[in-house]
């Protein structure tokens, strides 16, 4: 069983913050649905994918993707780590992870 992280963000205080919630319901629904295992959440409410040093959510995702806890992560789309294709490749890159989105 493949073992996932879900990650959800938003970018600023004038999103709803609910946007979390429905992201984190998203993945968990799209995890059960690929049978993986989740093994936890990050979030980062109100942050700019392109702060990806300020978020603390994506740099413990980071942290735990090396010590490898889960095996891929899984966000409602790839922007929701960093709107920058090398920015991505930095947060899956290292650990040797797959990033695991849902279709849209």
């Amino acid at each position: 069983m493949t073992r996932v992280a879900i990650y959800a963000r938003y970018s600023d205080d004038l999103q709803n913050p609910l946007s979390i919630d429905d992201q984190l319901r998203t993945c968990s629904e799209f995890s059960d649905h690929e049978g993986f295992e989740i093994i936890k959440s990050y979030i980062d409410p109100a942050l700019s994918a392109f702060l990806i040093l300020l978020r603390p959510g994506i740099q413990k995702l980071m942290n735990d993707a090396r010590t490898g806890i889960f095996d891929a992560v899984v966000a409602e789309g790839l922007d929701r780590t960093s709107r920058a294709q090398q920015r991505q490749d930095k947060v899956v890159g290292p650990a040797g992870l797959e990033p695991a989105t849902r279709p849209l």
